[in-house]
């Protein structure tokens, strides 16, 4: 749905009200609100307008008196346009080649349309690209509109409309069940057990799905905590019901009743994205996955995999997903993802509105709906503690840049900000006056700058009393070789962060002021990167990648020991890419 619509709009339907509620849609995009804010409704619409022969029934009317209007918006493409404005045809109200000299115009407009009914679709507007002013000059808008939109819409619509949205309910369950022709899983989760079984038993189906794709899948979700050998089905000699059962290894064969519901939830997603297109012969990019609450019994180190497993189905075969969630720790992970994106249901007793979260006042209130504490910190597997932002991000850019991004900022680690001074009331000691390390999070790195100003400088007692009690505790400190963080940086990808163009400069000194080194260069240029540390230094992690990897000094041995240790934490064998 992301490549093809993008963006849909409700209006009165069900509890939105009359003010049209705009959803800009992304590959992954979570939906966060209270109990009975309206997010299963925008869930509702989604189904409605991928589903064939929709009609609205009283119970989508707002207040039940005002009719809905579901709008879809769609960016024109050469393909659409093309089966409008065909080329080497002339004549009409359009002067020359309908499709050189007028439909090409149109690329990249984005058009919106009423989805009333599938037989109903009215124009409502139309976002002209920079390309298109050529065509509104040319011509009348009002005859391009009155002659051609129509047909745009028909041609985007039919191309680009998502064939089939899926759905798994907050409340599922998946149960023994009879043999049935019918292939096909209801939200709340049957006909899962039905179709794995054919699959492993009827010999027009591929058991290899089972197998290979589904058991796959299971593990990568799975592990650390459990290995499954095999999935099969066996038939109850009283009942004549089908029953799913797993092989896990060390603990032999364990039916699927007698498992948690975890487990059960895991299976009925993977049965959705493994099993479902290909019974249903459907292009995986024309499918809209939407689940409701996974959090529901499911462990967060668990939830925090499946997620995982999720957004890489979604992004690498193009297809969308929304997810409706009360948890935070999927707000951690994709809050600053690119493909991702929150969107915040409120209600305020008489209708519902939706926001997409992008600044920090919006995540506050996002966070004061779901009562996120401090103490939700226990839940991350590692935290790592820094001075400030600019060496947040410096730090997770090294990370990533170096292991290719097999341990995540906001899955396997957080950071966690502890500011100057305030180190010296950390402790990592228990039933101490100090702040405990080890009572925010259990798995802590502590991270600080020598501030050597030479090779004979010592290092100060507050560092050396934290790094030996996480030392004695089996933590882990790292205080810095070079001066500061600052040290480590590629000049070549500092300067391009700042605009300064220089050939071949020279490395950051061991011990040398990052303002000394940058003021050499231009003098102006050690100041402003003090005043902008925390904007350089994301400009700094988004061109990283661009350029060889350099690891000065002792960042390459610490990076790796930061590493096993995360994998340690998170109890990720170091051969295994979660």
């Amino acid at each position: 749905m992301h490549n093809i619509i993008t963006e849909f709009c409700i209006k009165n339907f069900k509890c939105f009200g009359p003010d049209e509620q705009k959803v800009r849609v992304r590959p992954f995009n979570l939906i966060i609100g209270r109990n009975n804010s309206g997010k299963s409704a925008i869930v509702d619409a989604i189904s409605y307008v991928t589903q064939k022969d929709s009609k609205y029934d009283r119970s989508h009317y707002f207040l039940g008196s005002a009719e809905p209007t579901i709008y879809l918006t769609t960016k024109l493409t050469e393909d659409v346009l093309r089966s409008v404005f065909r080329e080497n045809t002339s004549g009409g109200n359009l002067g020359g080649d309908h499709w050189r000299d007028n439909g090409i115009h149109l690329l990249n407009s984005e058009v919106t349309w009423n989805f009333s009914s599938p037989n109903v679709l009215e124009f409502a507007r139309i976002s002209y690209s920079e390309t298109a002013d050529k065509l509104i000059r040319k011509h009348n808008l009002a005859t391009i509109q009155e002659r051609y939109l129509g047909q745009i819409i028909n041609a985007a619509h039919s191309h680009y409309r998502p064939s089939l949205s899926r759905r798994v309910n907050a409340e599922r369950m998946i149960l023994p069940e009879e043999d049935s022709p019918n292939m096909d899983v209801m939200p709340d989760g049957t006909g899962i057990t039905n179709i794995i079984q054919r699959f492993i038993n009827k010999t027009h189906l591929d058991r290899n799905i089972i197998e290979g794709q589904l058991l796959g899948a299971l593990n990568t979700v799975f592990t650390p905590d459990a290995t499954f050998t095999r999935i099969t089905c066996m038939q109850s000699e009283s009942t004549g019901k089908w029953e799913i059962y797993l092989h896990e290894k060390n603990k032999g064969e364990i039916a699927l009743s007698n498992s948690g519901c975890g487990i059960k939830t895991t299976i009925f997603v993977l049965a959705e994205l493994h099993l479902i297109p290909r019974l249903k012969n459907l292009s995986v990019d024309k499918i809209v996955y939407c689940f409701e609450e996974l959090e529901n019994n499911l462990h967060p180190a668990l939830l925090r995999r499946l997620l995982k497993y999720i957004y890489n189905q979604t992004v690498e075969k193009k297809s969308t997903c929304f997810l409706t969630t009360h948890s935070n720790i999927a707000i951690d992970q994709y809050s600053t993802d690119p493909n991702s994106q929150i969107l915040h249901v409120t209600h305020n007793e008489t209708t519902a509105s939706v926001l997409s979260v992008s600044t920090r006042i919006n995540t506050n209130n996002l966070l004061n709906d779901l009562d996120v504490r401090a103490s939700d910190l226990l839940q991350s597997n590692c935290v790592l503690w820094v001075e400030g932002p600019s060496d947040r991000a410096y730090l997770s850019a090294w990370i990533q840049r170096q292991y290719g991004g097999s341990i995540q900022e906001g899955y396997h680690y957080q950071f966690v900000f502890y500011g100057g001074r305030i180190l010296s009331h950390l402790t990592a000691e228990e039933d101490s006056d100090g702040i405990e390390i080890f009572r925010v999070n259990r798995h802590s790195i502590v991270i600080c700058d020598s501030d050597k100003r030479s090779d004979d400088s010592e290092i100060n007692e507050t560092k050396r009393r934290i790094s030996l009690e996480l030392q004695e505790n089996g933590a882990f400190c790292w205080i810095t070789e070079g001066r500061e963080i600052e040290n480590y940086l590629d000049p070549e990808v500092l300067l391009e962060t700042m605009g300064i163009e220089v050939k071949s400069p020279r490395l950051i000194g061991q011990f040398e002021k990052i303002e000394d080194y940058l003021s050499e260069i231009d003098p102006k240029a050690g100041k402003r990167y003090l005043k902008n540390k925390s904007l350089y230094s994301s400009r700094y992690a988004s061109l990283i990648h661009k350029h060889k990897f350099r690891a000065p000094l002792d960042l390459a041995v610490k990076l790796r020991e930061i590493y096993q240790y995360i994998l340690k934490a998170n109890r990720v064998p170091e051969h295994i890419s979660p």
